[in-house]
Order: C-alpha cells, then structure tokens, then sequence
C-alpha cells in the first residue's frame, strides 16, 4: 500500500519530510524499499520552497533482508526486502491525517495538505504532467477515484495533486538525500561553522550541491525556521547514513531523527528535450543559435534570443545565478548552444548550457600602408588614404578577435541550483565550468 502526502509546511515553517519520520515512528509499519522524496513543477507560483511531496510502501509485516533507512530517538527505522499483508488505507489515512492536524502550518492560507493511500500508482503521465504544468485539484480528485484510491483533503486540499504524482513517480532516475530532524528546529550553528561541515560532507563520495566556496554558501543547511538541521544529498545511498552519523559525531550535532530518501532530486526530470512547443511554465532543453547579443536590464538580468524549430526564443540569466552571468553575457550571434531551463513569463531560465560552437567575431579597420608601414584614414565608403604618402587603398583590414569563451559545459553556482537540476558535474567525470 502506497501513502503519501504533500503542502503541510509554509515559508515561514515546518518541513512536509518530517511528517514522514513522525509517522514511521509512531505507526510502526513494514517499509518497503526507500522512503520517496518527489520534487515537482519548481515554476508552481503556489508551492512554498523545493515543492516536494512524501510517499513510502507500507505493509503490516516485513521480511527477508532488511535496511535501516532512518532512525527516531536513536531506535532504527529499517527497511523490508518484503512486506507482508496490505494495511487497511483508512487506517494509514487516519494516522496520517493525526500527524497532519498536530504538525502542519494550517493557519497559512497557502498551506492545504492532501493525503493520499492506493495500492497501485497512477499511471506515470501524471508524474511527468505534474513537472511541467499546474494541475487542478478536481483533474487531480477525478484520477484518484478512478483508480479506487483513499484521500482525504484539508482545507481545499491542494496536496493531493503532489501526494498522487509521488505515488506514480517511476524512478527511472534516482539519486538520495539523508535528512536530520531535530523539532521545532534545531540549535543555532554559527555560518562559519555550516560552511565547515558542508565542505565535510562534500568528501563523501557521490555527494554533489553540498557548499558553493565562491559565494559563501552552505547549500546543505535549510533557513533556521523548520525542523531540517541538514541534508546531505548523494548519488548513492550505502554508508550514507553511516557518513551522517560520524559528521554528528565530529560535529556536536544531536539529531532527533533521520531518514535517507530517496529521489528524483538531480536528475532532470522536469526536463524535457528538444519540444515541438513550449509551454509556459515548462521546464525545456533547446539546442539553437544566438541571433542576439546578450543585453544587461537593471538588476543586473541578461537577455538573448535563440533561434529554436525557425522562432526565437528568449534565453535568461537571471542575478541569482551569480557568476554564471558572465559566461552568459560572452555569448555572440552566431554561437551554437544547448541550453536548459524553464520557460516563465516568456523566457527561458537557463540552469545550465552547453557551448557547442563559437562564432567568429572579426574587427575591421584602415589597412596599413604599403609604402611606410603606417594606419591608413578613413576618407569615405571603400576609401583609405595615407596621410604621410597619400597612397590610396579602396579595401580595409580584418582582424579575428580572441574569444573569451570556450567550447564546454557550464552549471550555475551552486547556490543558484534548482532541487530538480542535475549538475553537469555529477554526470561524467567532464571538465564543467562555473
């Protein structure tokens, strides 16, 4: 039996993950395979931080070879091999629901937690439609009946459209997260001290988005104000629990509880490759020219236009992306460029891009003259004379001038980072520009 549930947290509080470890400790179901943490559409105007919903495999009992995916109070939470006899999903709603009541920010307007309980997911559209537009709850409400699913909304109930596209997430792409609890919010840690255990825990293998240097972030810290103290995330999941644990351990640092998820965090998910249409609100890769010289508006935002499928197409940077801007405004009309990103308000936010192919870029100036050596003058259209001999020349000189950008892959700072996006620098072992 699958339950998940979604929007019980707001930007002023709580952490919609920690209702996971709340219930894994106070029910005591079977778990089968990792807790799921499903990050979903990041444009969602109504979403109030990284947009994830919660899901995990219940059963009554569980057998063969066990894991431990978490612990509460220092007492395990494992993982089962095989989980035996299906819950009862009134009763996982119930449980839930408790937690939800006790824990969740539900005097927030923007806060409408939804739970959800079925046995099978839906179909995995619904996930991938749930990453590039704004579902409705009544399109979201029609789907789980149809499918025999048990739900129960609070308020208008919104967070039944993310708990029902974490069910049906088909994992094709993985990475992992272990998350530390301590509630309400755990003891303050001086800045100095973050970045310290961020640039420790980006020595364990796989880690990736753990500390940008460059800008002074500790990227595995949320804002004091949730029950988050850290997250480590990770392309693989063994000895991650074990590399938290010895991190408290060199640290001080007193969890109540953990859990190692895992996700669809840095896999490009929201992404979708080359489309025949761009929709706003969708995230997109497109491959084109630069037909425009970037330009730089007040704030410090950069703009191009890339021709895409015949139409250009305007491409962002956007100041939180920080030094990527840069490289971004070296762009020239004629570079060939892959770029990713989503699509908001007419443009494209790029999160990363490719250089494939730079243009040539040429400066034109008075010929030298044949007789003494010296710089022609301008007299006219196609006319060169020569102020010491007064030769004359009807043809200028050209010159390349040295591109300042390379042929490559370049990723936003990590602190500019979206949950979703996958750095090309965890992909292969490239040289990747920042």
């Amino acid at each position: 039996m699958y339950l998940a549930f979604d929007d019980t947290d707001s930007r002023s509080g709580m952490c919609t993950t920690y209702l996971m470890a709340k219930f894994l400790q106070e029910t005591g179901f079977a778990v089968h395979g990792f807790p799921r943490l499903v990050r979903l559409n990041p444009n969602i105007s109504y979403k109030t931080r990284g947009n994830g919903a919660l899901c995990v495999q219940l059963g009554i009992h569980g057998s063969g070879a066990r894991t431990v995916v978490g612990s509460f109070n220092g007492q395990p939470i494992y993982s089962y091999e095989n989980v035996e006899e299906i819950p009862d999903s009134c009763v996982l709603i119930k449980e839930a629901v408790a937690l939800v009541q006790e824990y969740a920010e539900l005097n927030e307007d923007n806060t409408n937690p939804g739970v959800v309980a079925m046995e099978s997911p839906l179909p995995s559209d619904f996930y991938s439609k749930a990453l590039s537009e704004e579902i409705g709850i009544e399109e979201a409400e029609m789907k789980l009946r149809d499918a025999g699913a048990n739900f129960v909304k609070i308020k208008n109930g919104r967070g039944i459209i993310g708990a029902a596209a974490a069910i049906s997430w088909p994992m094709n792409s993985v990475t992992y997260e272990c998350i530390a609890y301590r509630y309400p919010r755990g003891e303050p840690i001086s800045h100095e001290r973050k970045m310290e255990i961020a640039e420790y825990a980006d020595t364990f293998p796989g880690t990736f988005n753990n500390f940008d240097m460059d800008n002074d972030y500790a990227a595995i810290f949320p804002r004091e104000r949730t029950p988050v103290i850290y997250g480590i995330r990770s392309r693989f999941h063994e000895s991650l629990l074990k590399f938290s644990d010895k991190l408290d351990e060199v640290f001080g640092i007193l969890p109540e509880s953990k859990i190692l998820y895992v996700t669809n965090q840095g896999t490009d998910d929201h992404i979708v490759a080359d489309p025949m249409a761009i929709r706003e609100l969708g995230s997109y890769s497109v491959q084109g020219r630069i037909i425009e010289n970037p330009e730089v508006i007040q704030g410090g935002h950069y703009f191009s236009t890339l021709l895409y499928m015949g139409s250009g197409i305007r491409i962002a940077a956007f100041e939180p992306t920080k030094s990527f801007r840069r490289i971004f405004s070296l762009l020239r009309i004629g570079d060939l460029v892959r770029v990713y990103g989503s699509y908001v308000n007419g443009s494209l936010h790029v999160e990363k891009m490719e250089v494939l192919e730079l243009s040539r870029e040429f400066i034109r100036s008075p010929p030298l003259c044949p007789g003494c050596g010296k710089r022609m003058q301008t007299r006219g259209k196609d006319d060169f004379r020569c102020p010491s001999c007064g030769i004359k020349a009807r043809h200028p000189d050209y010159a390349e001038i040295e591109r300042k950008l390379s042929p490559g892959f370049y990723d936003v700072p990590v602190m500019s980072r979206r949950h979703l996006s996958r750095p090309f620098d965890i992909e292969t072992e490239r040289k990747v520009y920042q």
